[in-house]
């Protein structure tokens, strides 16, 4: 996964400065994964021939017509639009199919918590703040991710208290995961993610979930 490679590539032609917005946000984190988001600067370029998935303005825009001539002879074999720009990327990076099979939040409850969400192994949510603002933030991500099923797994740190009750209050269920040695843990999350991360608290939160998630496919 990523280091060097391009595993998928994302045509972006929404041009509405929120949808702009996502795209300064998640171009760094999904590259590190080997996924390019393209905001074209002039026309169709032949590299784009066929593309996979291409991200539209919603059809109430008044770019949207512009970004149907682009795109129509560039073939590409899904179009995707949303009024939320977050939540048209989350769709386009599950293609081909609508939604990911699965989508596991792993949560580091130090000074701060931290939280990432992987869906189908893939980095697509990061998250640092107050332990009481974590089950709304929570339940935010996992609301615009096209998912079928989900689990939530809570490290066993100093703060995972008040971690449990903005969860509990958020309506979200949750695993504790015993949490020693996952800042610098022998343990290597599949797809070779900690060699893509240097925050250790993200990091500590990917251990967190891929701990959780070997659980839970046990008891499946």
């Amino acid at each position: 996964m990523g280091l060097g490679r391009t595993l998928k590539r994302i045509l972006w032609l929404d041009g509405r400065p929120s949808a702009f917005r996502v795209v300064k946000q998640y171009r760094e984190l999904l590259a590190r994964q080997g996924v390019d988001i393209e905001v074209p600067k002039g026309g169709p370029h032949p590299s784009w021939a066929g593309c996979e998935v291409a991200v539209l303005p919603p059809p109430d825009s008044p770019e949207r017509s512009w970004a149907e001539g682009f795109v129509a002879p560039l073939r590409c074999r899904r179009l995707v639009s949303s009024k939320d720009p977050l939540r048209a990327l989350y769709t386009a990076l599950a293609y081909p199919s609508p939604g990911f099979l699965h989508v596991t939040v792993g949560i580091d409850p130090g000074k701060t918590c931290t939280a990432v969400a992987l869906a189908d192994g893939l980095v697509l949510w990061e998250w640092k703040g107050g332990c009481g603002e974590l089950g709304p933030a929570v339940r935010g991500a996992l609301s615009r991710i096209p998912h079928e099923g989900s689990a939530v797994y809570l490290g066993s740190g100093p703060s995972f208290e008040e971690a449990e009750e903005s969860l509990a209050a958020a309506g979200l269920g949750y695993s504790i995961v015993e949490e020693w040695g996952s800042t610098r843990s022998p343990y290597e999350p599949p797809g070779g993610l900690s060699g893509l991360f240097s925050d250790k608290d993200i990091l500590a939160s990917i251990t967190i979930a891929y701990r959780g998630l070997s659980r839970w496919r046990m008891r499946v």
